[in-house]
C-alpha cells in the first residue's frame, strides 16, 4: 500500500513539475521536508500521521504514514478516518452559513429563537445584549463552560437532539460580549441545535447533506459510533503505544467529526477554488476576517481563526491542541490538513511544523509574502456591543476552563497576570509595553488592549497568546492569586502547628506524662487531613484530563463538594468542642488556638467556594 502511495505521489509531482521546480526550498521538494518530519515522530510519539496539501484544484501531496491502531495491525491510509476534535467546528460553521445563505437559518437572530434553547444570562444588566449565531461562530458570546470537568454524559444522552442535552445543562453567558473568548464545546453545539431546528433533521445528517456530500467528503461523519476501521487515538508508552480514545460527547458539532485526509482535501479544494460545492458567498465569509479585536493580532472569520505563520496570513483551526490542523493560505489559494493519532507533545509540534513547511514552500515560490510585523487595524462589526478604550490595571484572569471551582483554582494559580501602569507604559508580569494607540500597548511579543464594557467591566485583550487565551477579565477577590496563596500559606502554618502539637501529645503519652488540657486536637488533625485531601482533589480534578486522561468519577465536582462540606463540618465540630472546653485550657493555648482558627478561616472559605458550597 505504501509503495502504491509513493508511486502515485511521484506521478502527481511529475505532472506538477513546473510548480515544484519553482517551489523547491533549500534544494528539497515539499514532500521531502514533510517526509523528514513524519519520520521523526511516526512510530515514536504517534502511531500514524496524515497530510493533505491542496493547491487550487490539484492535490500535490496526499500521504499517510504509520498505523491506525496501538498494536500496529492496521496501516493508516489516506482514506482512514481520524477523530479531529475541534476541527469539527469548521464543518459546523460552513453548514450554518450555507443554511443561512439558503434562507432556512437566520444567524442574525437571537440564538434562543433559532435554537429553541434558553440560556442562563448571568451578565451585568447593561451587558445583556442579544447573542446571535454570529457571536457564537466568532467566539464572542462570553460563555462560561466547564471543559476540564464536563458534566457526565450517559448512554441516553447520545443520539438525542442537541436541544435535549442543552436543556439539561443550560448554557451560561457570564461575560460581556467584548473580546474573543474561545468556546470549546457549547457555542457550536448551540449552532448545531439551531441547524437541527431549521432543517428538521439530526445534526449529522444536516451537515452531510449541506456540506460534506456536496464537496465530496463522502466518508466524513459526525455519528457517535466509531467504525472499527477508524484510527484510534493512542499514547506512547516507551516501548510502543496504548489506546487512549477520547470519550463520546453529546456536543458533536464541536468535537465529534471523523474524516480522512482525502475528505479534508475535498473540503479544502472547495474553499480555494470556485464551484467546489460550497456557495461562493459562504466561501467569502469563511475567508474574510469578520472580527479582529482591538489588540490588532489575530481575528476570526465566520469559520476560521486568523493568524500569521512565518509572517504570512493564514486561516486555521486546530483540534485538540494541535493533534489536527486545517489551514488555508488565502494569498496562495493553498490548503493544508495534517493530523496525528496521538496527543503527545512531540507529535502535536510536528503537525504545526508541517503547516510551516508548506508556508515556507509558498514563500520560496513567490506565492505568499510575509507581512511587516505589527498590529493590524481592529475590525468591530455592528453586531458587537460597543466598548470604550481604557487603561487595564490590576489582576486579570484567563476565562478558558473556569466553569467550576477547581478550574477557577487552576486558573488562579496558572492563568493570571498582574498589570500595572508606569507612566504611559503598561507592565504585564514584568513585560514593559509602550503605547501604540489609544487603549493599545505593544512590545516585540505582541500587543494588548484595554476595553470597558457597557456595565463598566474592564477586559484585557491579548494578541500574543493564540486562539485560546485572548480575553481576560478582572480576577474576583476570592480568585486573586495573592489571596489564594495567602490562604494556602496560612493553612500550611496551621497544619504544621496542629501536627506538631499532636505529635508532642503522643510523645508525652508515650512517656507517661500528664496531659495538658487542649482544644479537641483529634478533631483538628481530622480537619487538617480533610482540607489537605480536598485541596489535593481540587487541584487534580481539572488536571486529570490533561495528565492522566479523562476523569473516571461519574460526578467529580459533586465529590469535591462533599469533601468541602466534610471539612466545613469538622471545622464547626471543632469550634463547638473548643467553646465547651475553653475554660479548662491554659491561656497560652487559647491564644494559639484562636490564632490558628483565624488563619484557617480563609482556606476553609476557599475550599467551600471551590467545592461549590458557597
Amino acid at each position: 500500500m505504501h509503495r502504491a502511495l509513493v508511486v502515485s505521489l511521484v506521478a502527481t509531482l511529475t505532472a506538477l513539475a513546473p510548480v515544484t521546480a519553482q517551489a523547491r526550498p533549500d534544494g528539497g521538494a515539499l514532500h521531502d521536508r514533510i517526509e523528514r518530519i513524519a519520520q521523526e515522530v511516526v512510530g515514536r510519539s504517534t502511531a500514524g500521521m496524515v497530510v493533505s496539501v491542496v493547491d487550487g484544484s490539484t492535490t500535490p501531496l496526499l500521504r499517510a504514514w504509520g498505523h491506525a491502531d496501538a498494536e500496529g495491525d492496521r496501516p493508516l491510509g489516506t482514506d482512514s478516518r481520524l477523530p479531529v476534535a475541534s476541527v469539527s467546528k469548521v464543518v459546523t460553521a460552513l453548514t450554518a452559513l450555507t443554511l443561512h445563505e439558503e434562507g432556512s437559518l437566520d444567524l442574525d437572530a437571537p440564538i434562543e429563537h433559532s435554537s429553541g434553547v434558553v440560556l442562563r444570562d448571568e451578565r451585568a444588566p447593561a451587558d445583556r445584549t442579544p447573542l446571535t449565531g454570529r457571536h457564537l461562530l466568532t467566539h464572542h458570546a462570553g460563555l462560561v463552560e466547564s471543559t476540564l470537568m464536563p458534566p457526565p454524559a450517559g448512554p441516553g444522552d447520545l443520539g438525542k437532539p442537541l436541544a435535549h442535552w442543552l436543556e439539561r445543562h443550560p448554557p451560561v453567558s457570564g461575560h460581556p460580549a467584548v473580546g474573543m473568548h474561545y468556546s470549546p464545546l457549547v457555542a457550536h453545539t448551540l449552532i448545531g441545535a439551531a441547524i437541527e431546528n431549521a432543517t428538521g433533521a439530526d445534526f449529522a445528517h444536516a451537515a452531510r447533506r449541506t456540506v460534506l456530500d456536496p464537496v465530496g467528503a463522502g466518508s466524513a461523519t459526525f455519528d457517535e459510533a466509531a467504525d472499527p476501521d477508524d484510527a484510534v487515538i493512542v499514547a506512547p508508552t516507551g516501548d510502543g503505544f496504548e489506546a487512549a480514545p477520547w470519550p463520546d460527547v453529546p456536543e458533536a458539532p464541536s468535537a465529534s467529526l471523523r474524516w480522512s485526509a482525502r475528505d479534508a482535501a475535498a473540503l479544502l479544494s472547495a474553499l480555494v477554488t470556485e464551484g467546489g460545492g460550497v456557495p461562493a458567498r459562504v466561501v467569502e465569509e469563511a475567508r474574510a476576517t469578520s472580527v479582529r479585536p482591538h489588540h490588532g493580532g489575530g481575528g476570526h472569520t465566520q469559520v476560521f481563526f486568523e493568524d500569521h505563520r512565518r509572517g504570512v496570513r493564514v486561516l486555521e483551526h486546530a483540534g485538540a491542541d494541535g493533534q489536527a490542523w486545517l489551514t488555508l493560505i488565502p494569498e496562495a489559494d493553498v490548503g493544508v490538513f495534517v493530523a496525528v493519532n496521538s496527543q503527545d507533545a512531540a507529535a502535536t509540534e510536528a503537525t504545526g511544523a508541517v503547516v510551516d513547511a508548506v508556508i515556507d514552500w509558498m514563500v520560496h515560490a513567490g506565492r505568499a509574502h510575509p507581512a511587516p510585523a505589527g498590529p493590524a487595524p481592529a475590525i468591530i462589526p455592528e453586531w458587537l456591543p460597543s466598548s470604550r478604550a481604557t487603561t487595564p490595571t490590576g489582576s486579570f484572569q484567563e476565562r478558558l476552563f473556569t466553569g467550576l471551582g477547581p478550574e477557577k483554582l487552576l486558573r488562579s494559580l496558572l492563568g493570571q497576570v498582574r498589570v500595572t501602569a508606569d507612566g504611559d507604559d503598561l507592565v504585564l508580569n514584568g513585560r514593559r509595553l509602550t503605547p501604540e494607540s489609544e487603549g493599545r500597548w505593544c512590545d516585540p511579543a505582541g500587543c494588548v488592549a484595554g476595553r470597558i464594557s457597557r456595565s463598566g467591566i474592564t477586559v484585557l485583550e491579548r494578541g500574543d497568546r493564540g486562539m485560546l487565551e485572548q480575553t481576560l477579565t478582572p480576577a474576583s477577590p476570592q480568585d486573586d492569586r495573592r489571596v489564594v496563596m495567602s490562604a494556602l500559606l496560612a493553612w500550611v502554618v496551621v497544619a504544621l502547628a496542629v501536627v506538631v502539637g499532636a505529635m508532642k501529645r503522643l510523645v508525652r503519652r508515650g512517656r507517661g506524662r500528664e496531659r495538658t488540657p487542649s482544644l479537641a486536637p483529634g478533631i483538628a488533625v481530622a480537619w487538617v487531613t480533610a482540607t489537605a485531601v480536598t485541596f489535593s482533589a481540587a487541584i487534580t480534578m481539572p488536571l486529570g484530563p490533561l495528565l492522566w486522561g479523562w476523569p473516571t468519577l461519574a460526578a467529580p465536582h459533586t465529590t469535591l463538594t462533599a469533601l468541602a462540606m466534610l471539612s466545613g463540618a469538622l471545622a464547626i465540630v471543632w469550634s463547638i468542642a473548643a467553646a465547651r472546653r475553653w475554660r479548662t485550657v491554659p491561656s497560652r493555648h487559647l491564644v494559639a488556638a484562636g490564632t490558628c482558627a483565624a488563619l484557617a478561616l480563609p482556606m476553609q472559605l476557599s475550599l467551600m467556594y471551590w467545592g461549590g458550597a458557597l
